[in-house]
């Protein structure tokens, strides 16, 4: 005999609205603002042994990636409108691929092809930088909380809100 609740019903046959940050959007928001830059960080550490130019640089581009993931987190987190889940987007990629990219360059640069793989050996989930943005994306792009959570405002009426006019 079959109960009423299955275990295997969605929200949304049971006649729930998915909306809110929770489920796979706050673990994103938690993984983007506190999970994703201890880990950065803590990789960045962990490899790093002599303090130069060079090393200096690359803290300054860990630290600004970092930023980008909170930033991006707390704009999911506090404004509930499309354009933070578009500059989500934006920060996740800039912090995870365009910093991974920019690190490679400085270590090019300063060190030539040795200090590209210095960083590689330091930074050994270069493809992480790339699967972590992707599926991210995607998730924001597709995922029916995400689009009942996040209102989608006309230009007009977001210039207006930053302008204060009333209409």
């Amino acid at each position: 005999m079959m109960s009423e609740k299955t275990a295997g019903e969605t929200p949304a046959a049971k006649g729930e609205i998915l909306q809110g940050v929770g489920g796979w959007l706050a673990f994103l928001v938690i993984s983007m603002g506190i999970l994703s830059p201890i880990y950065s960080l803590y990789s960045f550490f962990r490899g790093t042994t002599e303090w130069h130019a060079a090393a200096i640089l690359m803290l300054v581009i860990n630290l600004a990636a970092c930023g980008f993931y909170v930033y991006g987190a707390w704009r999911l987190n506090s404004r509930h409108v499309w354009r933070s889940v578009r500059l989500a987007i934006i920060c996740l990629w800039v912090g995870g691929f365009l910093a991974t990219v920019f690190l490679l360059l400085v270590g090019l640069i300063f060190g030539g092809w040795a200090g590209v793989a210095s960083v590689l050996s330091t930074d050994k989930d270069g493809v992480r930088q790339f699967i972590y943005p992707t599926v991210w994306t995607l998730y924001l792009l597709r995922s029916v909380r995400v689009k009942n959570t996040y209102r989608r405002e006309s230009d007009k009426e977001e210039l207006a809100q930053y302008l204060g006019v009333k209409e």
